[in-house]
């Protein structure tokens, strides 16, 4: 659940609409429409993200959104000369021993960042980055370096750039 509205303060189906659209990731919103609802849970609005499993509620319909809004990523990005974008939905193995780096969840990075980690690290040939809209918070911007041997792991949302010799 990313929301729950509070107690008497009740909403329209249009208002609980707003606030999913604006709420990143919302995919789901529940409405307190019922006529068995006591008044305190009459208008209460509740938003979900699309891997909510939803509940059963007497009372409570819930609607699915159709057109969402496009949010900036927590980590904005530049193009550079310095690196190459080699595989979409890709990223430096767990295993295998070539990873070099994975940063920390939470932590976001910009792609300039992630070079100049890779930059830093001796013998990082490739560097992969959190930028996927279906990725969760925590791997947003998430930034991974690995070697030339590297066989690059499948993993939607992670995209994966090798540096540029100068």
């Amino acid at each position: 659940r990313l929301f729950r509205t509070d107690f008497y303060q009740p909403h329209t189906r249009m208002e609980c609409y707003e606030i999913c659209y604006n709420t990143p990731d919302c995919h789901y919103f529940s409405l307190g429409e019922g006529d068995d609802l006591s008044d305190k849970e009459k208008g209460i609005c509740m938003g979900c993200t699309e891997e909510a499993v939803l509940d059963r509620s007497s009372g409570l319909n819930t609607f699915e959104m159709e057109i969402k809004q496009s949010f900036p990523t927590v980590a904005p990005t530049v193009k550079s000369d310095k690196f190459d974008l080699v595989a979409n939905g890709k990223k430096c193995p767990f295993r295998g021993g070539t990873r070099l780096f994975r940063t920390d969840f939470y932590q976001p990075h910009t792609r300039m960042e992630c070079y100049e980690i890779c930059y830093n690290t001796p013998d990082c040939h490739y560097f992969s980055l959190g930028e996927g809209d279906d990725l969760s918070d925590k791997e947003k911007g998430i930034c991974m370096g690995c070697t030339e041997e590297a066989v690059l792991d499948r993993s939607s949302g992670l995209n994966t750039f090798e540096m540029v010799e100068i």
